[in-house]
């Protein structure tokens, strides 16, 4: 080898290192250790959906997105007349049709309820409690209007009427 060619490849061996010839199949990149990550812009909602929440950390990751207004507390009465009115009652005291099969459904319109965060009353519609089956088929904005409809029932005392029983399919009394 001739020293020419010696000088050429000793001058050429630095460069070999050298990130300069990156291909897109090399790209350079960030590593996520390098800069602080970027924020999520206000109100945006993450790719995997809204926060995870249950009836112990609802307070902390929901908050009413549905302002009351005479729209969104029609659309609650409608909402619960569907879904709600059948066990807890068109006035929420506990005494709806379906009392008579389930007696031990709560009245909604009480003093205690009423003390209820909007979030935690949203998360039990959502979620469900005790014997109450969860309905999260009902939309978020749906659910915040009952919410909305649920803080203008009047307070009272729970129903104290006996439910009635139900006839069986044979024709008998249970």
């Amino acid at each position: 080898m001739r020293p020419s060619s010696a000088l050429v490849i000793l001058l050429l061996l630095p460069l070999a290192g050298c990130e300069w010839f990156s291909t897109m199949s090399d790209p350079p990149s960030i590593e996520p250790h390098e800069r602080e990550p970027l924020l999520a812009p206000a109100n945006s909602v993450p790719l995997n959906g809204p926060p995870a929440f249950d009836l112990t950390n609802v307070d902390d990751r929901v908050s009413n997105t549905q302002p009351s207004s005479p729209t969104s507390l029609e659309s609650g009465r409608a909402w619960y007349d569907t879904y709600c009115a059948v066990c807890h009652g068109r006035t929420g005291r506990g005494d709806g049709p379906l009392t008579r099969v389930f007696p031990a459904v709560p009245a909604i319109a009480t003093e205690r309820v009423a003390g209820y965060t909007d979030p935690y009353v949203f998360a039990v519609i959502a979620k469900g409690r005790g014997l109450m089956p969860e309905y999260s088929r009902i939309p978020p904005t749906a659910r915040w209007d009952i919410v909305n409809y649920l803080r203008t029932l009047p307070i009272g005392p729970p129903s104290t009427s006996t439910p009635t029983p139900v006839a069986d399919s044979v024709g008998g009394a249970p």
